[in-house]
């Protein structure tokens, strides 16, 4: 296969971007031996960062700069009618309106969209003309985090299932720990010796140098005057004004400003540094943090758009616009060699998921699968295959309900590509499952020949007794051919969503509120609840009066509960946040199956009311619940809506009052777990 890359944007050093391509592009190359790399360039070979292969070659273009207009819709289209190429790939957010081959673009972040003023008139004029329109023609595009892909679709209403999260790694020369040596003819030359705190990017204003020196000099005044601050990265158009702001405070014998370091200076003051600080107050994904974990340095850093899904637990977080927060923070750190231990622990581990080669991997994945081409070969057939495909078009719970299936299809061929063919809207269930490789969207033809195993999960209903039966495990295992032990579900929340969800615990203090039940109010299917506002409203006011707190669950257009002990959610946290906030409830009360498989991916106790249909076959066979069951023909609104409504009056405010306290009984030790259906 022949690759087409646009490379402009290594001919600029230091950069977020052209370190993540670099890397990128040089993984590809020499994983991909057999492919060959067609690098568009204005720059002759020898300047590019990347290893020497026979598989490269750069073709020269005149003119070839960044953001020219010009030669990118007029000179770079002929360009690639003349290579002919299977893919082309662009990493510089654009691409030509002339669609010559397929394409691929890489969307490092909006942050021109999110915080213009952090950009140049000329560039936000540039980007505010080419960027959405290059997403649209695009035939797959990569962000750099869950947070960036979902800005991307929210931003410009492009497809889920259209964009890829390829995240960046650590380049191997940071992987090295201080050998006590200190900074040696580096410090020297800063005039930088005992203890300091480090800080990447420079003064541009995204990176919150201002924030960052009045922290510290905050700091400083309680822990005394044994640390240093050091600021490296290319000096910006703020660099007159974070002087000013030094002299000011009386911090220009404990800043040192060291300009553009090289890779292997950048590496040395890593690894020595005491602290690593990272204020930024917007990423689309964050390589200095990790780079400094992978040293075995401490990281204090922003709680703001992907770093916490970058850094996950591994890192001091805070909020990077409160100083006070900030200043207590470095000051935590500064002062205690223990807490700077652990996240020196936590930092290595953190770092050591990410890599390179797994990044790479999965770029040539993307290219071959736009190019039209197999992303790998099939071998042996159903008994060894290379691809398998799953398939379960339904309701949320429906897909919840096969993931024990998926896992035992992964533990079967532990080699193969799994992919999970499903609805539109339920693409985000799969997204972060340990046991999916690729999600497709049923909004696009698929082609089940190529693949070497299809298992239809859609058909498994035809396998069913009768139609209480529809959603046992059991059925999905039996189409799959294989055996199920293991039968709890999987919804897997991004370190983002468990941030988001964290944010909304601590505004409303759930970790600190006793008992906390959880509501979800409404079945998906039907445009109406299914148990009566009025009965929702009589449960939260009665578990509130016994000292419980409320979290209610539903979609963005739901109306909340009221009451000064109930946290609404609807609007604010989607279902995979739900998910994470459900891990501070106690239990679960809902009229909904895929609330409570939501519920059931969370370990949670359900106490769940349904219609005549036996809740065994909707709840998890092994795990905590009641189910109260109204005694009538149907379902709630499964079959169709229901016209008098009537169909859960059996089901009393009081009843349901008395199974959750009963529950919660069992919670503080007065009873067993158990799996009840409890008859109106």
């Amino acid at each position: 296969m022949q690759i087409a890359v646009d490379v402009r944007l290594l001919e600029v050093s230091g950069t977020g971007s052209s370190v993540y391509t670099a890397n990128l592009l040089g993984g590809l190359i020499m994983l991909a031996p057999d492919h060959r790399f067609l690098l568009i360039s204005g720059s002759p070979r020898t300047s590019l960062p990347l290893p020497v292969a026979a598989n490269v070659t750069v073709v020269p273009s005149d003119g070839a700069a960044l953001c020219d207009e010009r030669w990118e819709q007029l000179v770079l289209p002929v360009e690639l009618e003349r290579l002919a190429p299977d893919v082309f790939w662009s990493p510089t957010l654009t691409l030509p309106m002339l669609k010559a081959c397929p394409s691929v673009l890489t969307v490092y972040d909006l942050g021109f969209e999110a915080h213009p003023e952090y950009y140049s008139p000329e560039l936000r004029r540039y980007l505010g003309r080419w960027v959405a329109p290059s997403c649209q023609v695009a035939d797959h595009l990569v962000a750099l985090s869950q947070f960036g892909r979902e800005e991307l679709c929210r931003t410009y209403g492009v497809a889920m299932d259209k964009v890829t999260v390829i995240g960046g790694a650590p380049g191997a020369q940071f992987h090295q720990l201080a050998d006590g040596s200190g900074l040696g003819a580096l410090g020297e030359r800063l005039k930088v010796e005992g203890l300091f705190v480090l800080a990447v990017g420079g003064t541009a204003r995204n990176k919150n140098l201002p924030g960052l020196l009045s922290a510290f000099g905050k700091a400083l005044e309680e822990v005394g005057d044994d640390w240093t601050l050091v600021v490296a990265g290319r000096p910006g158009p703020g660099v007159a004004e974070a002087a000013t702001q030094v002299r000011r405070l009386g911090l220009h014998e404990h800043v040192v400003f060291a300009g553009l370091v090289s890779d292997g200076e950048l590496a040395q003051l890593y690894r020595t540094a005491g602290v690593f600080a990272f204020l930024s107050l917007y990423e689309g994904f964050g390589l200095p943090p990790l780079e400094a974990m992978a040293s075995g340095t401490p990281v204090l850093c922003s709680r703001t758009a992907s770093l916490p899904e970058v850094v996950g637990d591994a890192a001091y977080l805070v909020d990077p616009t409160d100083q006070a927060e900030v200043a207590e923070g470095l000051l935590a750190l500064m002062r205690s060699t223990a807490l700077r231990r652990q996240l020196s622990a936590a930092g290595l581990r953190r770092a050591s998921e990410f890599s390179w080669e797994r990044s790479a991997q999965c770029m040539l994945s993307v290219l071959e699968r736009a190019s039209g081409l197999r992303p790998r070969p099939r071998h042996g057939g159903k008994d060894r295959p290379a691809r398998v495909l799953v398939s379960r078009i339904g309701a949320r719970g429906d897909v919840l309900q096969t993931t024990p299936v998926l896992r035992a299809v992964r533990q079967r061929w532990p080699g193969a590509e799994l992919t999970y063919h499903t609805s539109h809207a339920h693409c985000e269930l799969l997204a972060n499952n340990p046991d999916v490789d690729l999600v497709q969207s049923d909004s696009r033809p698929i082609a089940t020949r190529d693949y070497d195993v299809v298992i239809d999960l859609n058909r498994a209903y035809e396998d069913a007794p009768d139609r209480a039966q529809r959603h046992r495990i059991e059925l999905y295992a039996r189409r799959a051919g294989v055996s199920v032990t293991d039968t709890s579900l999987v919804l897997v929340p991004t370190d983002l969503e468990y941030a988001q969800a964290r944010r909304i615990a601590d505004e409303h203090h759930l970790g600190e509120a006793g008992t906390v039940v959880g509501f979800g109010l409404r079945a998906v299917s039907v445009q109406q609840r299914c148990w009566f506002d009025d009965r929702w409203q009589g449960l939260a006011d009665s578990l509130a009066g016994e000292g419980m707190r409320i979290v209610t669950f539903g979609g963005p257009g739901e109306r909340g509960l009221d009451g000064p002990r109930v946290t609404n959610t609807m609007g604010v946290a989607d279902m995979r946040v739900a998910r994470a906030l459900m891990e501070y409830c106690h239990l679960v009360v809902t009229v909904d199956t895929g609330w409570a498989h939501v519920a059931a991916s969370a370990g949670k106790p359900i106490v769940g009311l349904f219609g005549a249909d036996s809740p065994q076959c909707v709840l998890p066979p092994d795990g905590d619940w009641v189910a109260i069951r109204a005694e009538l023909p149907c379902s709630p609104c499964f079959c169709r809506p229901c016209r008098d409504r009537t169909c859960m009056d059996a089901i009393t405010v009081d009843k349901v009052y008395r199974q959750v306290l009963r529950k919660v009984g069992t919670l503080r030790g007065d009873g067993p777990a158990h799996r009840e259906v409890v008859p109106t």
